[in-house]
């Protein structure tokens, strides 16, 4: 019967995107509106207002809204390996703090600006770590010499997307050694670790 009577809800559904719908936007969040989707490669295809905190009023229909946090935010970021200038393998893990600072240029120019953030940063993380040498490492990550040359690549690459960053900080950093099994059948893989 549901299935039978499910058309109904999707033309409730259409019909509810003729009418206006309100969002309250929270202080540490902003909001873009994408407005005026148009199908005419001669005029401009829509238009994109920012709002700030408190209610914002759109159309669904001609209207997308995007709500997105803009105040400070931390991201843990995932371990990787890296391999000193003297061929020597550590595991890294940081984090980074950052604000938005140009909502509408983070959100128009990324997917995923989460995402977009991690991954910029952890690249950030591994070319700054990825430049010395294993007692030059140590020293720098001691002395917190390492943390601003993350902090620096990683700002220099993230404002191009309307990003801040606040603080980047090691939080993992020691030697390891990578096992790397390749073209192994799951049933080697038992055989390899006694199982």
């Amino acid at each position: 019967m549901d299935t039978a009577l499910g058309w109904i809800g999707q033309i409730a559904t259409w019909i509810g995107q003729f009418f206006p719908r309100w969002a309250t936007l929270h202080p540490a969040t902003a909001a873009l509106k994408v407005i005026g989707w148009s199908f005419r490669p001669s005029r401009r295809a829509c238009r994109v207002v920012v709002q700030r905190a408190g209610i914002v009023w759109w159309w669904p229909v001609v209207t997308a809204l995007n709500i997105h946090p803009v105040v400070r935010q931390a991201n843990n970021l995932p371990t990787q390996t890296i391999v000193t200038t003297d061929h020597k393998t550590y595991i890294i893990g940081c984090m980074i703090v950052y604000d938005v600072t140009d909502i509408e240029q983070l959100l128009t120019n990324t997917w995923d600006a989460d995402d977009t953030v991690k991954d910029i940063a952890a690249t950030a993380a591994h070319a700054a770590a990825g430049s010395y040498s294993e007692e030059e490492l140590l020293t720098v990550a001691r002395s917190g010499q390492l943390d601003k040359e993350m902090k620096s690549i990683a700002h220099a690459q993230l404002r191009n997307y309307g990003v801040r960053v606040v603080k980047m900080q090691l939080t993992d950093l020691a030697p390891c050694h990578v096992l790397r099994l390749m073209n192994s059948e799951p049933t080697d893989v038992g055989k390899v670790f006694g199982g």
